[in-house]
């Protein structure tokens, strides 16, 4: 009788000690991980990107850094060149493309698709690059990480492979289809800055 006793004791004292499970119903998941994305305030990541239109094909390197609301990225052409240059915080914008350069407030998108031909969502970009949907209709993937979604501009942005940093799963690789072509986005290195 005694032994029963201190075998229900020590059960009872190691189940008050293990840790909560961690959730496991696809839902539960996401939603951890969307949590996780959404308190990312300062990253930089590394990779390539290329344009793919009808008439043509166009890729460089690209560097992204964001901090907060504000974000700069360049792209480089072959051995280095700067290709473009780009800064944004709500209400500001600076390009470089080649000799030209722009800088005010005044629509920012409008400027960056007047210089570039380009037409970028610069408000919803960093959220895409880290793998957040811009809407609630989304699919994930065997993972619960965003598969796919469509986008307010009715773009579709896919994510076909995801890469381990850190404690965090992030986006290695992006697609973005439009009616004016498709983008894609090679990440090869993430650098997380949040402390």
């Amino acid at each position: 009788m005694r032994f029963s006793w201190v075998v229900v004791l020590l059960s009872l004292m190691l189940a008050a000690c293990s840790q909560q499970p961690k959730p496991t119903d696809a839902v539960s998941v996401w939603k951890n991980h969307q949590q996780q994305l959404e308190t990312l305030n300062q990253w930089q990541l590394r990779g390539k990107v290329a344009v793919i239109e009808a008439d043509k094909r166009q890729s460089a390197n690209m560097v992204w850094t964001q901090q907060g609301e504000q974000l700069a990225m360049q792209l480089l052409g072959p051995l280095g060149a700067e290709a473009l240059s780009l800064e944004f915080s709500p209400g500001n914008l600076e390009i470089k493309a080649g000799e030209q350069r722009y800088s005010g407030a005044n629509d920012p998108e409008l400027q960056l698709q007047q210089m570039t031909g380009w037409s970028v969502p610069l408000a919803d970009l960093p959220r895409w690059l880290i793998g957040l949907p811009d809407t609630e209709q989304y699919l994930l993937n065997d993972q619960n990480r965003v598969s796919e979604f469509v986008s307010a501009q009715q773009w579709l942005i896919a994510y076909p492979s995801y890469m381990q940093v850190g404690e965090l799963i992030l986006p290695r690789q992006i697609n973005v289809e439009t009616p004016k072509g498709q983008l894609k986005i090679r990440i090869n290195q993430w650098q997380i800055n949040d402390d």
